[in-house]
């Protein structure tokens, strides 16, 4: 019967997953999503780093009720800037509606919009802002504790551990010229093509 549950929920995700590439894409075309990228200036972590951060996540894990880990991927923090909360864990302990949450670190706040969708939900507008104020990066390890639900107020106390302890703010990466290719070529908006296409 476990093996059938965790058949279920790899299932579930891999729905979870194709349906928010396609939303991403969408997003992407309409220019609703933040296209702003970032690049490490961190030096080259080690497996073994990558696990001591998830194994010292997992054991602050153990004494709190209530929470759940995620280890930092590019799309949280480098580009895209969104978090996708587990599914089950959203279920069970957030609204299963769209609402502002507050992201708590060190007596510091920070307000997210919590977005549901018919898979689970994300955090998005404001997410980016606590990634940028505390230089989180790829493989670090995030602890979501949740400390408060009261009424629509929610309050997720976070905690970090980092691969690196020594911290170097990312660097932004040069946006390309609108309206040009990768390699500087200008490209045909889909405005153009059908101008093209009218005037056939």
């Amino acid at each position: 019967m476990e093996d059938g549950c965790m058949d279920c929920r790899r299932r579930e995700e891999d729905i979870y997953w194709s349906h928010f590439q396609t939303v991403q894409f969408c997003q992407i075309l309409s220019g609703h999503f933040d296209q702003q990228l970032l690049t490490s200036l961190r030096r080259a972590v080690t497996e073994e780093e990558k696990e001591k951060a998830k194994e010292k996540a997992k054991a602050h894990a153990a004494s709190l009720e209530n929470s759940f880990i995620l280890v930092m991927r590019q799309t949280h923090v480098y580009k895209g800037f969104f978090m996708c909360v587990p599914s089950e864990w959203s279920r069970v302990h957030l609204p299963q509606k769209t609402q502002q949450v507050v992201l708590r670190l060190n007596e510091k706040s920070w307000k997210a919009k919590y977005h549901r969708t018919g898979f689970g939900g994300r955090l998005i507008s404001g997410w980016k802002n606590f990634v940028l104020d505390n230089f989180l990066e790829e493989f670090d390890v995030c602890l979501f504790h949740l400390a408060s639900r009261i009424n629509d107020c929610v309050i997720l106390d976070v905690s970090i551990f980092r691969v690196v302890e020594e911290v170097i703010p990312p660097s932004r990466v040069p946006r390309a010229p609108q309206g040009r290719g990768m390699r500087g070529r200008p490209t045909k908006t889909l405005r153009n093509k059908e101008k093209e296409a009218d005037d056939e």
